[in-house]
């Protein structure tokens, strides 16, 4: 796996990136992405791109997580995955959670197939949280949205002064019973909503 070290800082707006009114007042002005890698058939290395904008950390460039069923189509590509590690650097004094992930597909089932979309993420060291899911049946298309919240007492935060890489495992598999034809293809970027705080002294 061909990782792309990054040292650029991204100039956020306080108080955008939080999930929280009480983390709000709070979040750093600066987040740099120290380190970034990917690999998976949805996500070949070099591929991802990450940035982090008002509305939080944006992974760029999975354009492969697409899978489909139907005559003709070989079973590989029914199923793609997709990971992605990331460093984020914080200024001194805060620490950051994930609040939420969001994730947009579009979706063309015809009768008979049907699609499941998983987010999977954990901090290298920690234990991981419980893992996203929604499924969809056809016949049906338009769009098709993963978009789950963390709670505030289930926000996952790393150690003040630790460095814990980010690891994000995403799939979509789409199934079919007979001759049945289907697809689901992600339709823009991955958004990991953030929240910060200040360190305890």
């Amino acid at each position: 796996m061909r990782a792309v070290k990054i040292a650029r800082t991204l100039v956020v707006v306080a108080g955008c990136l939080v999930g929280t009114a009480a983390s709000a007042q709070v979040a750093p002005e600066e987040v740099s992405i120290l380190y970034l890698s990917s690999n998976g058939r949805g996500c070949p290395p070099g591929t991802v791109e990450a940035d982090v904008r008002d509305d939080g950390l944006h992974f760029i460039g999975l354009t492969g997580l697409v899978a489909q069923v139907g005559p003709g189509i070989p079973p590989v590509e029914s199923r793609r995955d997709c990971q992605v590690s990331v460093l984020l650097g914080m200024p001194d004094g805060y620490t950051y959670a994930i609040a939420g992930v969001a994730y947009r597909f579009r979706l063309a089932l015809g009768p008979g197939s049907r699609a499941r979309a998983r987010d999977l993420h954990y901090y290298r060291g920690m234990a991981a949280l419980p893992a996203s899911i929604i499924e969809a049946r056809g016949p049906r298309d338009g769009d098709w949205v993963l978009d789950a919240a963390t709670a505030d007492d289930a926000q996952q935060w790393i150690p003040c002064g630790a460095a814990r890489t980010l690891n994000v495992s995403a799939q979509v598999l789409v199934q079919r019973d007979g001759a049945a034809a289907g697809a689901a293809a992600l339709d823009g970027d991955v958004v990991y909503r953030l929240a910060f705080r200040p360190c305890t002294p």
